[in-house]
């Protein structure tokens, strides 16, 4: 006798049935967050759209021309949250306004702007939610000021909220100044060795030392008379050194 299955699948829908192309049916372009709702980004001869697609009427989608990067519908209402093409603020504020404030804090990291980041941190104080408050602290930390976390803070009596962020960011800073302190000794130690040795180049050489100067031969001319034999200048006085006196 055959076991049964732990898991029972049920075709419910058939989306090229309802004009979606099977060239969109993948990861990145389709979602289901829940059994309610399909989100599709498609396009139609270059027109970029946004098919939804409702389980009650799945036979009645809805199509938008909208370019998104991504699109997802919320699991319990018609409200649909695009991301990307500079539409970070317009994500964020629909998340807010359906309490996805776990989404919010991800939308406001992924903008990379900070005045989106510290709206949202304002915007979970006005409304004491101070743990959303300490999450996107840690959410979007690349983004945020030290010094107007600390204010924010303070003005609102949460100090414990926030000071496990402003720990790390005060070891960052301690990290980065220890550097710039090794960094800078170690110059200073390399500009006195480069001193130093320039000092002993620049130091003259003895006349003892020192080679024939240039131009002048280090021997006396041999243009000796005819029988004439040289003698050492040693022991001998006067000024006609090398040659016998006559």
């Amino acid at each position: 006798m055959a076991q049964p299955l732990p898991i029972r699948f049920q075709e419910h829908l058939q989306l090229t049935n309802v004009g979606i192309n099977a060239n969109s049916f993948s990861f990145s372009t389709l979602t289901m967050e829940s059994d309610k709702f399909i989100c599709v980004r498609e396009k139609v001869n270059d027109t970029a759209q946004v098919v939804i697609i409702d389980m009650n009427d799945a036979t009645n989608p809805t199509r938008r021309p909208i370019s998104a990067d991504s699109a997802i519908m919320n699991p319990a209402s018609k409200v649909i949250a695009l991301k990307g093409n500079n539409r970070w603020k317009q994500s964020v504020e629909l998340c807010k306004k359906d309490k996805l404030y776990k989404d919010a804090m991800e939308y406001a990291s992924e903008s990379g702007k900070q005045e989106i980041a510290e709206e949202l941190l304002g915007w979970f104080l006005e409304r004491d939610a101070h743990d959303c408050f300490a999450a996107c602290l840690y959410q979007c930390y690349e983004l945020l000021r030290p010094d107007i976390i600390l204010e924010l803070a303070w003005k609102h009596k949460i100090l414990d909220f926030a000071m496990p962020y402003l720990i790390q960011v005060l070891r960052e800073y301690t990290i980065k100044v220890d550097k710039l302190e090794l960094c800078e000794a170690q110059r200073e130690k390399d500009n006195d060795t480069t001193e130093q040795k320039n000092i002993i180049q620049m130091e003259p050489q003895l006349m003892i030392t020192a080679g024939p100067a240039i131009g002048i031969s280090s021997q006396y001319p041999q243009n000796y008379p005819s029988g004439a034999t040289p003698i050492s200048a040693a022991g001998v006085t006067g000024r006609n050194l090398g040659y016998p006196y006559l």
